[in-house]
């Protein structure tokens, strides 16, 4: 009897949370890791303010999800982590709103960064299995990854740290989908349904934001003096939704849509209609690197399809798009601006934006040719607000992510990345080569691939949210090949 109340019982966590591991000593130590932790804060929780005390304990409860999640190896896991990256600058400008306070500096913001690091629990009880493929990779991201923390660490002291996670946690989903297991690798239409999910809701959410301006929103907005998207008043900036500023709202959205329009099967629980409300989310962001992004997707996606019938297929599916998009344009609010903004692609001559970022390009390509060796993580984006009171340093904004990345990483670090890169798409292509292996994944991959080539003239979208999306896309088809069989 009471072997199968445990049977029925375990079948019943299969069903929740995923796939529970058998394994006692490695939870024990999971126990003790988080009874230490537990004391460690205890200890240090009466010297902190209530603000930081509200912080600390929201940190703490969706790392604690995340333990758990990861270490019962859950099909949620990945979903929980997409949805922190996308919800949690919103989250803590809801803590902002709510203590009555804006800060500068919130312990919300390493939220995503570590709960995504909780991925390491799930490969405590796996035996990881790299062919000589997946090291040459690994090695040439780990190699710059290392160079740039070291020169880092010497020139931009804590800021680097910071820098480097940014880079480095959102990429240990490419680690875990190489310990996929068969079974799990059946969970990959849910993982991209999901995504699809999530970016309806922001959209959704956008929407609201652009009509009615909640107050927690108008707060961030009026402290981090967001002049460029607007004024902080209903209808009158580009929104953001529940991520930081319109660039990372967009771009979200722009890699989600690429499955969403391409396959039925990846199009979640909104069908057509939560295509439509992200394209026109995405539309009203007024980002055009982020559109140039989804349509070089989608354009590499069709071109390496099996058979010229899908390639019709496909490109019929994209030519009801742009009609039905392109008549509901000049309805919605804002439409005019849209319009303005497109026919901008035009005319770059006369674009001041587009002017501007190709003066920095040139000024900033001669800096990167008198100095090889690179600058370090820390040098440059986000990363730069560590230390300098909440505020962007000096190359806070870079406006090239080819250039940023040589800045970062040198000459050595940055060939040793791209050339990284230039692996997955060879052995993404090999693939996809051979009819009887061709899969939708390696298509999806390749088309993210040259996508991210293309938009990194303008911006570098690797670290934070962008770099999660990305190696996120190329997980689904980076893994152990012995696994991929039958489960096409």
């Amino acid at each position: 009897m009471n072997s199968d109340v445990l049977i029925e019982g375990e079948n019943e966590l299969n069903r929740l949370i995923g796939y529970p591991i058998k394994i006692r000593k490695n939870f024990y130590l999971l126990m003790i890791m988080m009874l230490s932790s537990m004391f460690v804060i205890g200890y240090i929780t009466p010297k902190l303010n209530k603000v930081y005390l509200f912080q600390m304990i929201l940190l703490l409860a969706f790392t604690l999800i995340g333990v758990l999640l990861s270490y019962f190896r859950s099909r949620m896991l990945l979903v929980y982590i997409l949805s922190l990256w996308a919800l949690m600058p919103g989250i803590r400008r809801i803590s902002d709103w709510m203590v009555g306070e804006f800060q500068s500096v919130s312990l919300l913001s390493v939220g995503p960064l570590l709960v995504t690091s909780t991925i390491l629990f799930s490969l405590m009880h796996k035996k990881m299995v790299f062919n000589k493929e997946h090291k040459r990779i690994l090695y040439c991201f780990l190699c710059s990854f290392i160079y740039a923390l070291i020169l880092g660490v010497l020139f931009n002291k804590a800021a680097a740290i910071y820098e480097m996670a940014n880079y480095v946690v959102p990429a240990l989903v490419m680690i875990y989908s190489l310990t996929l297991t068969k079974t799990e690798l059946q969970k990959r239409d849910f993982w991209v349904s999901s995504l699809s999910n999530i970016a309806v809701i922001i959209s959704v959410y956008g929407w609201i934001q652009y009509f009615y301006l909640p107050p927690w929103d108008k707060l961030w907005m009026e402290n981090v003096q967001m002049n460029s998207i607007g004024l902080a008043e209903p209808m009158s900036f580009r929104i953001f939704s529940t991520l930081n500023s319109p660039g990372p709202f967009a771009l979200f959205l722009s890699i989600a849509v690429i499955p969403m329009i391409l396959e039925r099967r990846w199009r979640g629980a909104f069908g057509w209609f939560g295509v439509f409300i992200v394209l026109s989310a995405l539309a009203i962001s007024l980002v055009r690197s982020s559109w140039i992004f989804s349509i070089v997707g989608i354009i590499v996606y069709i071109l390496f399809s099996t058979s010229t019938i899908k390639k019709i297929k496909y490109i019929s599916l994209v030519t009801m798009v742009v009609i039905v998009l392109l008549n509901v344009i000049t309805m919605i609010p804002g439409g005019n601006d849209i319009s303005e903004r497109f026919s901008t692609l035009g005319n770059l001559e006369e674009d001041n934006s587009f002017n501007a970022r190709l003066q920095f390009t040139m000024e900033m390509a001669k800096n990167i040719l008198k100095n090889p060796i690179g600058h370090g993580f820390g040098a440059s984006g986000v990363s730069t607000k560590v230390g300098n009171n909440g505020s962007l340093g000096e190359n806070g904004t870079f406006d090239n992510g080819i250039l940023n990345i040589f800045f970062t990483f040198g000459w050595v670090g940055g060939i040793l990345f791209f050339y990284g890169l230039f692996l997955i798409f060879k052995i993404l292509k090999q693939k996809l080569s051979n009819p009887k292996n061709h899969h939708k994944y390696y298509q999806l991959g390749t088309a993210i691939i040259v996508a991210l080539l293309v938009s990194l003239l303008g911006f570098n979208s690797i670290p934070g949210v962008g770099g999660l999306l990305i190696w996120f896309m190329l997980s689904l088809s980076f893994v152990n090949e012995a696994n991929e069989i039958n489960s096409k």
